[in-house]
């Protein structure tokens, strides 16, 4: 078994950055929900006005970003 010795700081985080990379996670559709995103499948089940309390959002497809760069 390999273990992975990088170091990760988690100190520049701020809720709004894990709010960004949750919100840009959750918009990428799923194979298993045959190509829907949780996120709106979220939405079916709990509707807009719970996930604006939750401040989760819809990424459109062509905008959703999966790489570390967008919390820079």
């Amino acid at each position: 078994m390999t273990v992975n010795t990088k170091k990760t700081s988690f100190d520049e985080l701020t809720q709004e950055k894990v709010q960004l990379m949750i919100n840009h996670i959750n918009s990428t559709s799923r194979p298993k929900f045959n190509g829907e995103t949780p996120i709106n499948k979220a939405l079916k089940s709990f509707g807009k006005n719970t996930m604006e309390k939750l401040g989760l959002e819809i990424i459109l497809p062509d905008d959703v970003h999966l790489k570390p760069d967008l919390l820079k």
